[in-house]
């Protein structure tokens, strides 16, 4: 990676080098037909790279990378210092999803000519999918300090730093990127959900507010104006976006629930329950829907149709899904040291899940921070260990070193 970070910095846009491109020149018509002309080709002259490049073209417009692979694998033996044959070589690999195999060659055609952006984005690609997240953050920073006005170089930049949970840096990237080119919707999208994700809710409305102003009919931002005005409360202007996101496209059940509940907290029961129907009739399985349908009924008197949702929403929150966020819930409790609501979300996962005996040992850990007095955990670890044969062996250990020492102390205690 080293090497290749200084072939960047050593960078020079000599586009006029003679490299070989998938994409140029193109074939038409009878595939089967050109195949057989370049074998023609190889077998009366095996050394002219010319004709496995074209054979391997021709092979990559038919979709059959790993035969393009195998053909330029051939012309490496009459010639392994050709860029242009490890380029396409890496791009066949990196189409074939052989990512290690397409790196290796991408970095072997940029120590030979490292004039060629095509190959030095591919090779970004190659450290996205191979989760080499610092290389390729280090590859665009080198990028962008030879050329700073490249939306592109600042948007992949970007990737890396939310991969690496750099969200402020991406935040940074993307603004740079929309600021050299606002016409990119999928800039504004990703921009937006960041400054969700890092809850700058004001900041993700400025983002779509701006770009409504290019693309004023684009239901993708309308939809952010509507999430951002949905998370603020700000249910009036909530609703009209949404009305908007609706009539331009975007009909996801999501959509029409979110509009339904912002027509609930504005009390217009019966409009709410239309597009709360629509949102169910859609996703008949989500929490919020029927929650809001349920009460939607009740604040109307139909008790019969608030009863039957109202339950039903017991029956969808019985899922593993639900477990597990009151387990994350529970944890973060746990970590914030708020332990009384730790407490409670353990044992409201433990009542949905009884046969998850991990959980016993997750609360015997809080039991055992939270409380002077030990004997809660003293009983919830030895609860723990009478299902042992299911348990985590560190859970195990930790919890009869932890009984010992509890043991110890309630006898000194007395």
């Amino acid at each position: 990676m080293k090497k290749l970070i200084s072939i960047v910095v050593i960078l020079f846009l000599s586009i006029n080098a003679q490299v070989f491109e998938i994409g140029e020149n193109s074939f038409d018509g009878d595939y089967r037909k050109r195949i057989i002309e370049f074998d023609n080709l190889i077998q009366t002259d095996s050394s002219n790279i010319n004709s496995y490049i074209g054979l391997a073209k021709v092979y990559f417009n038919l979709n059959k990378f790993q035969q393009a692979a195998d053909v330029l694998l051939l012309a490496l033996k009459y010639d392994n210092s050709n860029a242009g044959l490890y380029s396409i070589l890496g791009s066949a690999y990196l189409e074939s999803e052989q990512y290690v195999y397409a790196k290796e060659n991408l970095e072997k055609s940029l120590s030979i000519d490292c004039s060629n952006i095509n190959v030095i984005l591919k090779a970004g690609k190659t450290y996205y999918a191979l989760k080499e997240w610092q290389n390729g953050k280090e590859l665009f920073e080198k990028l962008i300090e030879i050329d700073k006005s490249t939306a592109n170089y600042y948007e992949q930049l970007a990737r890396f730093d939310e991969a690496l949970k750099n969200y402020d840096d991406a935040i940074v990237h993307l603004q740079i990127a929309n600021r050299l080119n606002n016409k990119n919707t999928n800039t504004i999208i990703r921009l937006s959900n960041l400054f969700f994700k890092t809850d700058r809710t004001i900041s993700a409305l400025r983002i779509a507010d701006a770009g409504l102003i290019v693309y004023p009919q684009l239901a993708d931002i309308w939809r952010i104006k509507s999430e951002a005005h949905f998370k603020l409360e700000e249910f009036d202007k909530a609703e009209t976006a949404y009305r908007n996101t609706l009539l331009f496209g975007d009909t996801a059940a999501n959509v029409y629930r979110n509009l339904g509940v912002c027509l609930f907290m504005q009390n217009e029961i019966d409009e709410a329950i239309n597009y709360l129907d629509t949102a169910f009739s859609k996703n008949n399985k989500d929490i919020v829907t029927i929650l809001y349908l349920g009460a939607a009924y009740r604040d109307k008197g139909e008790i019969e149709n608030a009863f039957k949702f109202l339950q039903m929403v017991e029956e969808v929150w019985m899922n593993r899904y639900v477990i597990e966020s009151y387990i994350q819930l529970a944890s973060l409790y746990q970590q914030e040291k708020v332990f009384a609501k730790s407490i409670e979300y353990y044992i409201k996962a433990m009542q949905k899940d009884p046969e998850r005996i991990s959980l016993k040992f997750r609360l015997a850990a809080v039991y055992d921070e939270y409380y002077s007095n030990k004997q809660k955990a003293f009983d919830m670890y030895s609860e723990f260990l009478k299902d042992s044969s299911r348990a985590d062996p560190l859970m195990l250990d930790y919890a009869r070193e932890r009984i010992e020492a509890i043991k110890e102390k309630l006898f000194f205690s007395k």
